[in-house]
C-alpha cells in the first residue's frame, strides 16, 4: 500500500504529522486554531477500490464511531470534538493522547507491570466499559491496540467504529466484526451480543497482561475462532509476568471466559474485583484503582489515656454537623476505617461498674425485659424458617422494635448483660453523613434524629443486629443504608437520592418505536411506560424503521397524566439527485455526507431520501459553494445543472500581499488565471508587513475572466 500524500489542513485542523496509517483510513496530528489544541484526526480513505455498497456501509460505521463515543463523556473513553467532511472524505477530530497502546506495553521486552499498577489499568478499563454499558452501548472490539495508556497511568479506551447502539441497524447480522484473539464466543457464532461480550474480551486482556500468553492460541484464524467456541482456555505451566494465588486466579478465568455468558460476571469491575483478590491477596481501596469522592479526613488518633478514668462521652456531643470537624496537622487521609467502641477520639468504653449492673436489673426492667424476650423468641421461631438461624432473625426483630438509646443502654443493652453476649451491647459510633442534595432528614432504626445532611453525628450501632439508616428528602425517594449481622459501620456515608419519578404513557402511530430520553435507549418499544423526572430530562425522540425519527422538548410535553400521543410519518422512497458539473463535487444533506457517483460526462449522482431536502454542494478547487434546497421525487431524479467556472487575475499595491478567497488561503500577488466557480467571491487582501487587511466582493461569469485589484492606501 503506498503512503497517503499528507494534506495541509483538513477542515479548520493544520495537519502537523502523521500518527497511523491503515487499509481503511488515517490518522494525523493536528493543530485547531480555534481553540488553540492539539487534537488527533481520523480520515476515510477514498482509495480503497470499495464497491458503492461497500463504501457506503463503511461511511456509515464510520459516522456511527463518532455518534456513539460522542454520546460517551468518561475519564476512561477518549473525547470525541468534532465530526464533518473535508471533500469527499468525512473526518472524525478527537482527543490527542501522547503515551503507548496497551499493546506496546505488552511487547516491550521488560515487563512494566507491578500488582498494584495492573490492577490500576484493568480497574480502570473496567469503570469505562461499565459506564459505556449503562449507556447502552458496547463496544465489541475491545483489545490492547484499543487502549491507550497516559503519562500517570491513565487509561482511556479507543475506537468505537464497530460499537454498536441496540436497535441501531448498523452492522448486519451474522456477520463477524472484532479482532480474531479477543472476541467472544456470541460474536464469532453470530449471536446476540451485549455488554458481557465486552467483558469476555477484556478478561483475555487481563489473561494476557498477567500471564504474557492468549488463553486461546492457535496458528490460524480459524484454529483461534475454533478454540474460543469450542475449547477451554489454555493455563500456562509458568507465570511470565507476576506471582498469583494458582487456584483463584484460574477460578476467576474460569467465569470470565465462560462460553456461556448467563455465567460470566454480569459487570466488568466485578470481575477486577474478584481478579485483584486473586492477585494481591484483597480487593484494592479506591486509592489503588484512581481518584474517589469517597475520601475523608479524620484527626489522627490521640495518645492512649487511662481508661480507668476515661468519662463516657455527654449527651450533648452525640450529634455534631460535620463543618465542626478539627482539620489539624495530623490529620489521615482515609477511605475507610470503622472505630473502635469508644468516643470519637478512639478511647476504649468503660466496663460498667456492680452498682451500674445492679441497677439495670431492677424488678421493674427485669419484668419488661422478660416480657419483650418472649416476645422476640417466639418471633424468632417462626423466623427461622423464612431467615436462617434462629438467633439471627431475634437480633434483627429486636433492632427494629428496641432500638437502643444513644449512649448504648436500652433493651439490647439489658439483653446482653442477661445473656452475657457482648455482640448484642450497642457501640457509639461516629460516623459522618453526607447526600446529594443535602439537606436530607436523618433516621436511625425508627427514631428520627433531627437532623439534616451533611451531619457527623454518633449513633448506637449494634454489632449482631441489622442497623438501618435511612435519608430523606422531599420530592426524592428515601435512600436507605442497612448494615447486615457482623458487618462493620463505615465512618463515612454518602447517598445520592434519586428523584421520586413521574410517570408516562408513550404511544406512537404506528406503535412498535423505539424511545430515547436525553440519547439513553429505552428499553421496549412503544407503547411503553416511562419513568422521569420532568426537571432534568431535555428531550424525548421517537424512531421507527420507515419512518421519521420526531423529537419532543421537555417544555412540549403534556401535563402529569396525560399520554404522549406521537405520529410518525412514514418515509417515502429514494430518489436520485443528478448533478450536471464541469468539475468533480462533493455534497452533503446537513451533517451527512452523500455517496456521489460520477456516471458519464459531467454528471454526478446522489442518493437521497425523497421529499423536500437541502443539498450542500461544493468544490474546493474552484471554490464553489451554494447550498440549495430541492424537492426529491419518490422513485425518479431531479437534475441540477452548476455553469461553468471562470477565472480571476488577481493583484495589489504594495506587491508583497497575501491572497484568501472565501476564507481559504491562495497565494501572493500576482495571482494570474485563478480558476473560480461562476458566481460571487470575496478576496481578502493581507500585508505582512503592517498586518493592514483589506476586502472585496466581485462576480466571475462563465468562461471570462475578471481583474481585481485592491490598493492598501
Amino acid at each position: 500500500m503506498s503512503a497517503t500524500r499528507r494534506p495541509e489542513t483538513i477542515g479548520r485542523y493544520q495537519i502537523t504529522s502523521t500518527l497511523g496509517e491503515g487499509a481503511m483510513g488515517v490518522v494525523y496530528k493536528a493543530h485547531d486554531p480555534l481553540i488553540g489544541r492539539m487534537v488527533a484526526i481520523k480520515t476515510v480513505r477514498t482509495d480503497t477500490g470499495m464497491t458503492d455498497e461497500q463504501h457506503e456501509d463503511f461511511i456509515r460505521r464510520f459516522i456511527q464511531e463518532a455518534r456513539i463515543a460522542g454520546t460517551l463523556s468518561h475519564s476512561n473513553i477518549v473525547t470525541i470534538y468534532d465530526v464533518g467532511q473535508d471533500q469527499e472524505s468525512p473526518f472524525i477530530a478527537m482527543e490527542y493522547l501522547e503515551g503507548q497502546s496497551l499493546l506496546q506495553l505488552i511487547s516491550s521486552s521488560s515487563s512494566p507491570f507491578t500488582p498494584t499498577r495492573l490492577i490500576n489499568l484493568l480497574s480502570q478499563m473496567a469503570r469505562g466499559l461499565d459506564y459505556a454499558h449503562e449507556q447502552n452501548v458496547v463496544h465489541r472490539d475491545v483489545k490492547p491496540g484499543n487502549i491507550m495508556v497516559l503519562p500517570g497511568d491513565q487509561v482511556k479506551l479507543m475506537d468505537f467504529g464497530i460499537a454498536k447502539i441496540p436497535g441501531l441497524d448498523t452492522t448486519q447480522t451474522g456477520v463477524f466484526l472484532g479482532s480474531p484473539n479477543y472476541t467472544a464466543p456470541e460474536q464469532i457464532v453470530g449471536s446476540t451480543v451485549d455488554r458481557r461480550a465486552d467483558i469476555f474480551s477484556l478478561g483475555i486482556v487481563a489473561f494476557e497482561l498477567l500471564t504474557g500468553a492468549l488463553p486461546f492460541p492457535g496458528d490460524t484464524i480459524t484454529a483461534i475462532l475454533y478454540s474460543i467456541v469450542h475449547q477451554p482456555p489454555r493455563f500456562p505451566d509458568h507465570r511470565l509476568r507476576i506471582e498469583m494465588l494458582d487456584d483463584r486466579w484460574r477460578a476467576v478465568f474460569g467465569i470470565v471466559l465462560d462460553k456461556n455468558p448467563d455465567r460470566r460476571f454480569q459487570r466488568a469491575e466485578a470481575f477486577i474485583e474478584a481478579l485483584s483478590e486473586s492477585v494481591i491477596g484483597r480487593v484494592p481501596p479506591a486509592s489503588d484503582t484512581g481518584p474517589t469522592d469517597r475520601t475523608t479526613v479524620l484527626p489522627a488518633a490521640a495518645p492512649p489515656r487511662d481508661t480507668a478514668q476515661a468519662p463516657a462521652a455527654p449527651p450533648g456531643d452525640v450529634f455534631r454537623t460535620g463543618e465542626e470537624v478539627e482539620d489539624n496537622a495530623g490529620a489521615m487521609d482515609l477511605r475507610y476505617r470503622p472505630l473502635v467502641p469508644g468516643d470519637a477520639a478512639g478511647t476504649e468504653q468503660a466496663a460498667p461498674s456492680p452498682a451500674a449492673r445492679r441497677r439495670r436489673f431492677s424488678p421493674l426492667r427485669v419484668g419488661l425485659t422478660l416480657i419483650v424476650l418472649l416476645l422476640v423468641l417466639a418471633c424468632a421461631a417462626a423466623a427461622t424458617l423464612h431467615f436462617g438461624p434462629g438467633r439471627e432473625a431475634a437480633l434483627c426483630l429486636l433492632a427494629d422494635l428496641a432500638p437502643p438509646a444513644d449512649d448504648g443502654s436500652g433493651i439490647a443493652a439489658l439483653l446482653a448483660d442477661w445473656l452475657d453476649d457482648p455482640e448484642l451491647r450497642p457501640v457509639p459510633h461516629r460516623v459522618r453523613l453526607t447526600s446529594e442534595p443535602a439537606g436530607a432528614a436523618i433516621r436511625f432504626g425508627l427514631r428520627d434524629t433531627g437532623r439534616v445532611t451533611p451531619a457527623e453525628l454518633t449513633l448506637p450501632f449494634a454489632r449482631g443486629a441489622r442497623n438501618l439508616v435511612t435519608l430523606t428528602s422531599e420530592g426524592y425517594l428515601p435512600g436507605h443504608v442497612p448494615f447486615a449481622i457482623g458487618e462493620s459501620p463505615p465512618a463515612e456515608i454518602a447517598l445520592t437520592l434519586q428523584p421520586d419519578l413521574e410517570e408516562l404513557d408513550v404511544r406512537s402511530t404506528p406503535a412498535g418505536a423505539t424511545v430515547t430520553v436525553d440519547g439513553q435507549i429505552i428499553e421496549g418499544r412503544t407503547p411503553l411506560k416511562l419513568r422521569l423526572d420532568r426537571g432534568t430530562v431535555k428531550v424525548i425522540r421517537l424512531a421507527l424503521q420507515g419512518h421519521e425519527d420526531q423529537a419532543i422538548a421537555a417544555a412540549d410535553l403534556p401535563p402529569a397524566g396525560t399520554p404522549l400521543d406521537v405520529t410518525l410519518p412514514r418515509i417515502r422512497g429514494p430518489g436520485t439527485l443528478v448533478i450536471r458539473s464541469p468539475f468533480p463535487v462533493t455534497a452533503s444533506l446537513g451533517r451527512t455526507a452523500l455517496h456521489v457517483r460520477q456516471d458519464g460526462s459531467g454528471r454526478y449522482r446522489a442518493s437521497l431520501a425523497s421529499g423536500r431536502r437541502t443539498v450542500t454542494i461544493r468544490n474546493r478547487q474552484y471554490y464553489h459553494y451554494e447550498k440549495r434546497t430541492f424537492e426529491i421525487p419518490e422513485g425518479g431524479s431531479i437534475e441540477h445543472r452548476i455553469a461553468s467556472p471562470g477565472r480571476a487575475d488577481i493583484t495589489a499595491i504594495p506587491g508583497n500581499c497575501k491572497i484568501h478567497i472565501d476564507g481559504a488561503y491562495v497565494d501572493f500577488v500576482p495571482i494570474i488565471g485563478l480558476p473560480l466557480a461562476a458566481g460571487t467571491h470575496r478576496a481578502r487582501f493581507t500585508w505582512p508587513a503592517d498586518g493592514a487587511t483589506r476586502e472585496k466582493r466581485f462576480r466571475v461569469a462563465p468562461g471570462e475572466t475578471v481583474k481585481v485589484f485592491m490598493s492598501r492606501d
